[in-house]
Formats: structure tokens, C-alpha cells, sequence
């Protein structure tokens, strides 16, 4: 006999409260991602997104587990979802602006580098990328480039990325 109430038939109860089922979800997830299972972590994430969809990080969350997927234009739609929540999430600016010098969209790039830039003018990663994006055949200005990694290195003489 099962210990659910008659009106709950489904294995969460939908009276459940929603930041308990996200969080469990989340955790799912999770555990899902770090077992490389990403489809299943891709379904907890759209569950816990339906569970509170206002949440950045899981919006975050699922754009990393789309990566792996390689469900890349999924991915962005995610990335700038987190941003419309939180146009403050660092890590979910970095890795759209990423993408879109991958995608060659390098107008949409620096606008994302720039916002970065503008909170943080020492963010290593954002430095690398705008030296990046100053060395793209479109700019060809190698000199700025170098300039900008020779900041980073000044800063941080270990910064791998940079040397």
C-alpha cells in the first residue's frame, strides 16, 4: 500500500513545495552531470527550471550540460536566459561571449567582454578573451593583443592562458 496521499500519484508530490523539488532536482542533476549521464541532467534541469524559473544558475546549469551535448544554439538560448535573470552572472557572460567569438559573432562578443571588463577591469579570463578577439583576421590588430596579455602577465606571471 503506498504511503502518498490519494490525491498524489505522481512520485513528487506536486503539493510539494517548489524550492524543496528544486533543490532535489538540482541535486539530481548533479549527480547526473558528474556521472556524464547529461541527458538525464538535462531533464532534472528542465524539471527544476519549471520548479522555479527564476533561477540563473540553473539556467546556467543547463547551458553547461547543453555544451556537452553539443546542443550549442540551446546553450546560448540558456546562457542569455541566466543573463535576463542575473545580468550580473559572470560566469554565464564569459561563456556566452566565448561562444560567440566561436560562432564569429564578435560584435555580440565585446559587448559581453566590455560588460565584464566594465565590473571587473582585472577579470583574467575577459582580458584573455578581448586579446582574443583583437587578434580575430576580422581586427588583425596583434599589437592591442599583445598588449593586453602583456597586462595579464604583469598582474599574474603564472597565467598559463596568457603565455
Amino acid at each position: 500500500m503506498s504511503t502518498r496521499p490519494r490525491s498524489c500519484r505522481q512520485p513528487r508530490c506536486s503539493r510539494e513545495r517548489p524550492e524543496v523539488r528544486f533543490a532535489a532536482l538540482n541535486k539530481k542533476a548533479e549527480e547526473y552531470a558528474k556521472q556524464g549521464k547529461w541527458e538525464e541532467a538535462r531533464l532534472s534541469l528542465l524539471s527544476a527550471i519549471d520548479a522555479q524559473p527564476k533561477s540563473d544558475s540553473a539556467y546556467f546549469a543547463l547551458a553547461e550540460v547543453q555544451i556537452k551535448l553539443k546542443q550549442i544554439p540551446q546553450a546560448i538560448e540558456n546562457y542569455r536566459a541566466a543573463l535576463n535573470i542575473n545580468p550580473n552572472h559572470r560566469d554565464a557572460r564569459l561563456h556566452l561571449a566565448a561562444l560567440m567569438m566561436a560562432a564569429r559573432q564578435f560584435e555580440i562578443a565585446e559587448s559581453d567582454i566590455n560588460k565584464l571588463l566594465e565590473k571587473n577591469p582585472k577579470d583574467i579570463e575577459a582580458r584573455i578573451l578581448k586579446a582574443n578577439l583583437e587578434s580575430t583576421p576580422l581586427r588583425k590588430n596583434y599589437s592591442e593583443s599583445k598588449q593586453i596579455l602583456k597586462g595579464v602577465l604583469a598582474d599574474n606571471p603564472n597565467q598559463a592562458a596568457a603565455i
